[in-house]
């Protein structure tokens, strides 16, 4: 009989624990609030930028020449759009569609491919973009979605807002952009960020060499490593050597590499110059707006 007490006792205490656990959890992975300002949220103000302007000047960075209502607003929301903006950066397609996609097309019903997004959900695709936007203005205050965009560039697509954004977040954003110096899609974009970059770009050295020798044809590699003065120990030689590599592309990237590393500026000395980015992943260099 109080053995049967004590279980009768037991119980409530064992549900009011187990109902505060199910809350706590709740509470602790529930999505984090979408930042407003102006009476607008911020996906809103997102999808009013169509473009961004940067001017660039070798080993000093990017700096967001444009400006407007949209932008302004991205800036004044600052840190409390981080966890939202990651939030985006990290959704993936629903198991559903993996699924149906990894199916023949032949076992695919019509009726059930209308029922879920394509490979390339354009909702899913441009809030990935979108989001990078965002951080693309916040520069170093997006630091810490840099895992992210990392992430992104993994498994993902070589889109430029991505390498840019990490170019933007100074010393957090160089490993990532070296690792992609690996992956023939993604190198070219990469390698524009390390060159964009006013970080050191001592750690993406022994990556960049590899780009440099292989006579991939990216003669403008020496921009990479204007901020790279430091690791001259280590590239200096292997410069040298690949000077009277047979393949001209490696022979001049390597002189002008190591004029870099020699001087720290480029044979064309400093260079200034503005760079347009689109949400969709589009960029290019020119003189004037």
């Amino acid at each position: 009989m109080h053995t049967n007490q004590k279980r009768i006792r037991f119980w409530p205490i064992f549900i009011a624990a187990t109902v505060c656990a199910i809350f706590l959890v709740l509470f602790l992975t529930r999505s984090p609030r979408e930042p407003s300002y102006g009476g607008k949220d911020l996906h809103v103000w997102l999808g009013e930028i169509d473009r961004l302007v940067f001017r660039v000047t070798t080993g000093k960075g990017m700096k967001l020449e444009t400006t407007n209502a949209a932008i302004n607003a991205i800036v004044s929301m600052g840190s409390d759009a981080i966890p939202w903006l990651r939030q985006e950066l990290r959704m993936r397609d629903p198991m559903l569609q993996k699924i149906v996609y990894r199916l023949p097309t032949r076992l695919r019903p019509d009726w059930l491919e209308r029922q879920v997004a394509s490979p390339d959900n354009p909702s899913l695709w441009e809030r990935h973009r979108r989001a990078a936007m965002a951080a693309l203005i916040l520069g170093a205050d997006a630091k810490s979605l840099a895992p992210e965009l990392a992430d992104l560039m993994n498994f993902e697509d070589p889109c430029s807002p991505y390498s840019f954004a990490l170019a933007r977040m100074g010393q957090d954003g160089v490993l990532p952009l070296a690792r992609a110096l690996t992956n023939s899609s993604k190198e070219f974009n990469a390698l524009a960020a390390l060159a964009y970059t006013d970080a050191s770009t001592e750690a993406a050295v022994p990556a960049l060499l590899c780009v440099l020798t292989n006579g991939g044809g990216y003669v403008s590699i020496q921009d990479a490593f204007v901020n790279a003065r430091g690791a001259a120990q280590v590239a200096v030689p292997i410069l040298q050597a690949a000077i009277s590599h047979t393949n001209w592309v490696v022979s001049q990237s390597a002189e002008s590499a190591l004029h870099v590393l020699q001087t720290g500026v480029t044979r064309r000395g400093e260079k200034s110059f503005l760079i347009r980015v689109d949400w969709k992943g589009n960029w290019g260099t020119f003189l004037n707006e």
